[in-house]
């Protein structure tokens, strides 16, 4: 496969056998386990926008596990990663 068809598969988020790849959820990446069943965006279906709802722009209501670690969501790897479009 020419590097030009691997980069449009990435863009359009197709694997080798052309299939829609799943998009990872926050709670996936993450590793969370068990603690998912707590989880508000676990909850709430919002794995791909975590940070609005269980993370540091939750406002009051951050029960996001990872924030333990690091200061807000800006500073997380899955919120860098879908925001800069890798995953």
């Amino acid at each position: 496969m020419a590097l030009k068809e691997v980069v449009t598969n990435i863009f359009i988020g197709l694997n080798k056998a052309g299939y829609v790849q799943h998009k990872q959820q926050c709670w996936e990446f993450m590793g969370c386990g068990q603690e998912v069943n707590n989880c508000m965006s676990f909850i709430r279906s919002a794995g791909r926008r975590c940070w609005l709802v269980s993370g540091s722009f939750a406002g009051s209501c951050s029960s996001c596990a990872a924030l333990s670690s690091i200061d807000n969501c800006t500073e997380c790897e899955f919120y860098i990663g879908v925001k800069k479009g890798y995953m």
